[in-house]
């Protein structure tokens, strides 16, 4: 086993010689076809632009709408505090790719292409700051980055709106949100975001920045901590989002 692993890293030192680290597709990782301008190869790059947001997509929140029927997300109170919701990509295959690359830091080159599209996203630019959702000092050492924060100070480069990644913090540690239903994540999330006191975010207009919006019960959470300090507007920027009113995630394939 040892010798296999070995030989295996033999071979990635041989394949970044002959092609850099910058060549490697982000999504597939092939190092042969990448584009130097998206970062991609000419069928990831096809298939991420299939998982783009579609227009038809409600204006509020990009959930799915259903023709005279409006949007259930909204008209069940989805994402509550928030006044508008950004968004490029919906979590399809690809998309999640690319977040799990800034999540883990396994390629710190999908930061820029997916702040990218994400300021391209972003129709009003009406903000003061730029806030990342922030995690618990435990998670934080565990994972040693929060993709939120990377994606927020790219995104701030991008756009000129400053960026504050001290002004919200995480004060209880929640289990994870993946596998929970909307009920049980509101629940997992409330009463777990505070505001720095001292005013400084009263009157601003935040734009809140995370990696992937589900049901939205973080991004409301968040939402109802910086209403409480006195956030004028408060909205939402992601680099993917889901498409089904109970914020149904991508179930990957065995």
């Amino acid at each position: 086993m040892e010798k296999r692993k070995g030989l295996r890293r033999i071979l990635e030192a041989l394949a970044d010689l002959v092609w850099p680290k910058g060549s490697h597709c982000l999504v597939c990782g092939d190092p042969r076809r990448a584009s130097a301008e998206s970062g991609l190869c000419p069928s990831c790059e096809a298939a991420l632009m299939a998982e783009r947001v579609p227009a038809s997509a409600c204006h509020r929140c990009l959930s799915n709408t259903y023709h005279s029927k409006g949007c259930p997300f909204c008209a069940a109170g989805g994402l509550k505090g928030i006044d508008q919701a950004f968004a490029p990509f919906r979590y399809r295959p690809n998309s999640r790719q690319l977040v799990i690359s800034v999540k883990f830091r396994s390629n710190d080159e999908a930061v820029p292409y997916l702040a990218r599209w994400m300021a391209q996203s972003l129709w009003d630019r009406d903000f003061d700051l730029i806030i990342p959702v922030p995690l618990h000092q435990k998670r934080l050492k565990e994972r040693g980055v929060n993709q939120a924060a990377v994606l927020s100070k790219a995104v701030s480069a991008l756009t000129g709106i400053p960026c504050a990644d001290d002004l919200l913090i995480r004060v209880r540690e929640t289990r994870p949100q993946a596998g929970l239903d909307r009920q049980k994540r509101a629940g997992n999330v409330r009463g777990a975001f505070e505001a720095v006191p001292g005013g400084a975010l009263k009157g601003k207009r935040v734009l809140i920045v995370d990696d992937v919006r589900t049901t939205g019960a973080t991004a409301s959470a968040c939402a109802k901590a910086l209403r409480d300090a006195g956030c004028e507007k408060v909205c939402l920027l992601t680099a993917c989002c889901t498409s089904g009113s109970r914020g149904r995630r991508f179930r990957q394939s065995k």
